[in-house]
């Protein structure tokens, strides 16, 4: 087994914190919600941090929160914000610290989940569903630097949450066989 925390990482609505609930019971780990962790720390929803402080300190608050994570000895599950790995530091602080999984989506699949949603501060308020999936896309691509990084990826479409994180179990144990249990 790897030393360090597996790490979840993908676009929102790709189901980073329901699978990442899952995988932790399945591997007896405890699981980190990283965008739960802030706003508890903070007392506001990430939408209002968005607002009222500007994504650019949202970034700062979130680098520091992943240091603070990777520096916990109990290995964990952590899922980390859609955007996260979009800063260099927090991606080399995750490849650091343990293994990254990437739960991919498409486009489309991402709009299905997230299209009526008012919790996320960077989909636009337009009623047109091509305004929304162009955003996905456009955000996807600026993020595609991070997403790649994963040590293992899984492609989440059409797929329940049970069936993804028995196949993300498959793929760890794949991993770590073929990397002798080195993260």
């Amino acid at each position: 087994m790897i030393s360090g925390h597996f790490f979840i990482t993908g676009f929102m609505g790709s189901g980073k914190s329901t699978i990442g609930k899952k995988l932790a019971g399945q591997l007896n780990m405890p699981f980190i919600d990283s965008d739960n962790e802030i706003e508890q720390k903070y007392g506001k929803a990430i939408k209002d941090i968005f607002r009222d402080e500007g994504e650019p300190y949202f970034r700062k608050i979130e680098e520091e929160e992943i240091d603070r994570v990777c520096r916990r000895e109990e290995r964990s599950v952590i899922a980390l914000g859609g955007g996260a790995l979009m800063s260099e530091k927090s991606l080399k602080t995750v490849l650091e610290n343990g293994l990254l999984i990437y739960i991919e989506s498409s486009p489309e699949a991402i709009w299905k989940r997230t299209h009526h949603s008012t919790r996320r501060p960077l989909m636009p308020k337009s009623s047109k569903p091509e305004d929304h999936r162009q955003r996905i896309k456009s955000l996807m691509k600026e993020r595609e630097k991070g997403y790649m990084a994963a040590q293992i990826k899984l492609n989440r479409d059409e797929i329940e949450a049970e069936t993804a994180v028995r196949r993300l179990v498959k793929k760890i144990e794949e991993y770590l066989k073929r990397n002798n249990g080195k993260d």
